[in-house]
């Protein structure tokens, strides 16, 4: 985290002496989806015109949808809401793992040896927003408990979802007739990422635009929503020229 710490420094420089821009040699990469209305998300204007002109909306979303953060409450029962995350876990040194190319979940073999503690994980596996056909890879339960006991410090990816899509569908069936289960059984990649309060972002985009960056700091930011179960959330990278 020093080289971190030493960009963020430069970034914001002394009390006496405030920088605007970020440190030389480097620049900002904006990993987040636009959200519209192909991401279900509502505008409705209110439009002043006298004795001036203001332009205000009431903005209605899905707080699952497009880039967006994961709460422990997501899924664990009396988990941290998305006011309660611990803003030093929306920053850190990424690790970037190119997935794509292959179906299937995401196995540890993968990703073994090849993050860190700590790491603020970048996982690319070339999905789509909303992409069902073929499914998107998700990540597997043994690589999921493999990150978590590390642990590393937040997972971000272009899965819209770290769960197996391909089940949702009988996922849906289950909730129609009242079927009880258990997490551990349904969405065991989420409940070992949030039963441990790791931070996950999913519908991360422009995530090869890390692949050659040698490193990158992450800042992961979602809305500070009191008792909110996930939120959208706006992610950038700082990497080197």
């Amino acid at each position: 985290m020093r080289r971190a710490l030493l960009i963020l420094a430069a970034c914001t420089g002394s009390s006496t002496t405030p920088k605007s821009t970020i440190p030389p040699g480097y620049t900002v990469l904006d990993l987040s989806s636009t959200f519209d209305a192909v991401t279900g998300a509502e505008l409705k204007t209110d439009i002043t015109e006298n004795p001036f002109y203001i332009a205000m909306d009431h903005v209605t979303v899905f707080d699952h949808t497009g880039s967006h953060y994961d709460t422990p409450s997501h899924m664990i029962r009396g988990g941290r809401t998305a006011e309660q995350v611990a803003v030093e876990k929306l920053v850190g040194r990424a690790k970037y793992l190119d997935l794509s190319g292959k179906p299937g979940p995401v196995t540890r073999a993968e990703v073994e040896g090849k993050v860190g503690k700590d790491d603020f994980v970048i996982a690319y596996v070339g999905c789509k927003p909303d992409q069902e056909t073929p499914p998107c890879r998700f990540l597997g339960k043994d690589a999921a408990e493999y990150l978590a006991t590390l642990p590393v410090r937040a997972f971000g990816t272009d899965m819209w979802s770290l769960s197996n899509t391909a089940r949702f569908p009988e996922f849906h069936e289950a909730k129609k007739a009242g079927t009880p289960g258990r997490v551990e059984d349904w969405a065991p990649e989420h409940q070992a990422l949030l039963s441990r309060d790791i931070p996950v972002f999913e519908g991360l985009e422009n995530l090869t635009s890390l692949a050659q960056a040698g490193y990158a700091l992450i800042v992961a930011l979602p809305l500070k929503i009191k008792g909110a179960n996930g939120s959208p959330a706006r992610v950038i990278a700082i990497v080197p020229h």
